[in-house]
């Protein structure tokens, strides 16, 4: 048994392959439900950011942050210069997220159904994208995990605040492009939002001009 010979390596292995286990357990979840039963209607609240998840970032700094210091541990014990290598690779950024989420620093941007179209914001700039503009709608993956992507009509339409940010914007839209033949690609797990809701969502507001008055901020009663 490798745990009786070599205890060391046992640990990391487990920790490894079952992290990695986890993880693909939730994208066959997340895949599974996107086979799944068409909704009849899909409305969303208008004017309200939606935020990368504060507790997928948590588990994830604990994550790198556990195994990084686990594998820092053996490859010191064992004298592994490979097992300190990979330790620090992991320990550090596991590290530097925990440090970004305690002090606010991440997680950063948003995106927002409005009225006039999707909202974006992010390395300190907001634009939106009108529903008319959005020619269409796919799906994809990144790194294993599904995306949604949006395809624009015209670019030029666009408009960036500030105005300064608009060339890092159609940059990484063109990259966006190249990559994933679409200029915007969102990635539902990092919100912990419904693959299948946004994109029944994102169809319905396009195609259905009538729906978007739907996302118009709601005023509250006095009293």
């Amino acid at each position: 048994m490798l745990f009786t010979s070599d205890p060391g390596t046992a640990i990391v292995t487990v920790g490894f392959f079952g992290s990695c286990a986890l993880f693909t357990a939730v994208l066959i979840y997340q895949k599974l439900r996107r086979h799944a039963h068409a909704l009849v209607r899909v409305g969303v609240v208008g004017g309200v950011p939606i935020r990368p998840s504060r507790f997928l970032l948590a588990a994830l700094a604990t994550w790198m942050s556990t195994l990084g210091v686990i594998t820092l541990w053996v490859g010191w014990y064992s004298g592994i210069p490979g097992y300190l290598v990979s330790g620090l690779l992991l320990a550090g950024p596991g590290f530097c997220l925990a440090i970004g989420l305690v002090t606010g620093r991440i997680p950063t941007g948003y995106f927002q159904f409005d009225v006039s179209g999707l909202t974006f914001s992010g390395h300190g700039s907001v634009h939106t994208v009108a529903w008319d503009n959005i020619q269409g709608i796919g799906t994809g993956t990144f790194n294993s995990a599904p995306v949604v992507l949006i395809k624009l009509r015209e670019l030029t339409i666009i408009d960036v605040h500030p105005p300064d940010r608009a060339v890092r914007v159609f940059r990484q839209w063109a990259k966006n492009e190249t990559t994933f033949g679409a200029q915007i690609v969102l990635h539902p797990m990092r919100y912990l939002v419904d693959m299948n809701l946004l994109l029944q969502a994102l169809d319905r507001y396009v195609t259905d001009p009538f729906s978007r008055m739907e996302l118009a901020p709601r005023q509250r009663l006095p009293g």
